[in-house]
């Protein structure tokens, strides 16, 4: 996983608090997000019962990948639940392109993480609902700390987790210059 520097960026609009998650919905991924205790914008296929609940602002279907871009650029905060399905221990896009866009990443606590950020300084880390409702409510209190993890991870992203970083990697393991 990687990101293109040139596509995810920075945006000019003011950052939204709303809590947003963009993903297709699974079992596991509509349990966390019913145990929220704050509204959250959720966007993806399959999310026709929860829109039915009215407590989240709900949008299904998929979306362009520049669509995408402005969401991340436009929220301060971007949810990260794994799916249950394919994912045990790994990271996936979500842990790495809201981060080059300046937003905070809640990502659940998967053993792969640690290999790439800092948790705690540069990406949030939940074990359960209880502590996702509290790192939300936290960063609602407190946006200087919700800043400073965005900035930490944004750098962290732009030192080591662009496709030229991913390029350069693959280039040295054979040999190459």
């Amino acid at each position: 996983m990687a990101v293109d520097p040139r596509l995810f960026t920075l945006g000019q609009s003011p950052r939204r608090p709303e809590l947003l998650f963009v993903a297709s919905r699974t079992e596991f991924r509509e349990s966390v997000v019913r145990d929220l205790t704050m509204s959250a914008r959720i966007i993806g296929t399959d999310w026709s019962d929860l829109a039915r609940a009215g407590f989240h602002r709900v949008q299904n279907g998929k979306i362009s990948r520049s669509a995408l871009i402005r969401l991340y650029q436009r929220h301060q905060t971007v949810l990260n639940i794994r799916n249950e399905a394919n994912v045990e221990d790994g990271l996936n896009q979500r842990s790495f392109e809201p981060l080059a866009c300046g937003a905070v990443v809640l990502n659940d606590d998967l053993a792969d993480l640690p290999r790439c950020f800092e948790p705690g300084r540069e990406i949030l880390v939940y074990r359960n609902t209880d502590e996702l409702n509290d790192l939300i409510h936290r960063l609602q209190r407190e946006p200087d700390f919700g800043a400073r993890i965005a900035v930490a991870g944004r750098r962290r992203i732009l030192a080591e987790h662009t496709y030229q970083h991913r390029v350069r990697f693959m280039l040295n393991d054979l040999g190459l210059p």
